[in-house]
């Protein structure tokens, strides 16, 4: 809605500023009043009936769900989201950052399950735009539990997925990458008040080396740093 604001209101105040500075000679009277009725018509014909149709839209917009075949991420182009995200901490420090999580366990991406979809408005360098955010669920075979203690099968939202229009990888902060099915990532995930389990960044998932097993778990040296950093946490 508000973007619409942005669009229409100034075009209206800038043709009615112009017909005010105009002389006041007879024969620019004319244009004046002629502004002064466009500016109206854009206002009240165009901008209203457009931000209240948006309004109604954006508030009563329910999430969409959407399945894509595995070969739609192949081709995709990489992009940033258009989104402020304020983690409250460095994110880039491994050690603060499974200090905070919830749940730091190794696990197998079974599926990419779907993307779910929700209108937002954000700021988009000068001007503020409506985009789908897109949401990510994937189902996850829990191989080892480091912190915390889940169960074998969960289901993981990552911030950030396949665009609406399914032609780019879209996510928050840069490093951000989609997972792939049946690859091994270490994860470092929060638990959402509704439950769900929620990661976002690139070091929130830390992809394992091929032949990566749940017998030689206890042999990996990155599992063994990461169990040290939640063992030893970051004050």
């Amino acid at each position: 809605m508000r973007y619409y604001l942005s669009k229409y209101l100034p075009l209206g105040y800038s043709l009615i500023k112009k017909s005010l500075s105009m002389s006041v000679s007879s024969s620019k009277k004319y244009l004046s009043v002629k502004y002064v009725s466009i500016a109206l018509c854009v206002f009240f014909c165009v901008a209203v009936p457009v931000i209240g149709g948006l309004t109604v839209a954006t508030s009563g917009w329910e999430p969409v769900l959407r399945q894509w075949p595995p070969e739609a991420y192949d081709n995709a182009e990489v992009k940033i989201l258009p989104i402020n995200v304020n983690y409250g901490f460095d994110t880039q420090d491994l050690r603060l950052l499974v200090s905070r999580a919830d749940y730091v366990f190794v696990g197998r991406v079974k599926q990419i399950r779907s993307t779910e979809y929700h209108l937002r408005e954000e700021l988009i360098g000068p001007h503020l735009g409506v985009y789908h955010l897109p949401r990510t669920h994937y189902a996850v075979t829990v191989m080892e539990n480091i912190k915390g203690d889940l169960l074998e099968k969960v289901e993981i939202t990552q911030l950030g997925g396949l665009s609406f229009n399914g032609k780019s990888l879209s996510f928050a902060p840069p490093g951000d990458s989609i997972l792939r099915e049946e690859q091994i990532y270490i994860f470092s995930a929060f638990r959402l008040e509704n439950g769900a389990l929620a990661i976002s960044g690139e070091n929130s998932h830390i992809l394992m080396g091929k032949g990566t097993t749940r017998e030689n778990l206890k042999h990996s040296e990155k599992v063994a740093e990461i169990r040290s950093y939640c063992e030893n946490p970051t004050e």
